[in-house]
């Protein structure tokens, strides 16, 4: 994820800041420990449009590369 970031920086290079959001499910704890240790430890809890299940939504703003 990290790697994955850091590419869209130095594509975005220029642009406005990007926001990267995640939709992680109450029962998938691995997920959520990456989504809180890369994005946020600020979560707010959502009921998810595609399965209609309990989730926590992440999100973190990044600055694109210059």
């Amino acid at each position: 994820m990290n790697a994955g970031i850091v590419e869209l920086r130095n594509g975005f290079s220029g642009y406005p800041p990007f926001w990267v959001e995640a939709v992680v499910g109450l029962d998938n704890l691995a997920s959520q420990k990456v989504a809180a240790k890369i994005l946020t430890t600020d979560c707010n809890p959502i009921t998810d449009q595609v399965s209609g299940l309990p989730a926590l939504q992440y999100l973190r703003q990044f600055a694109t590369g210059s």
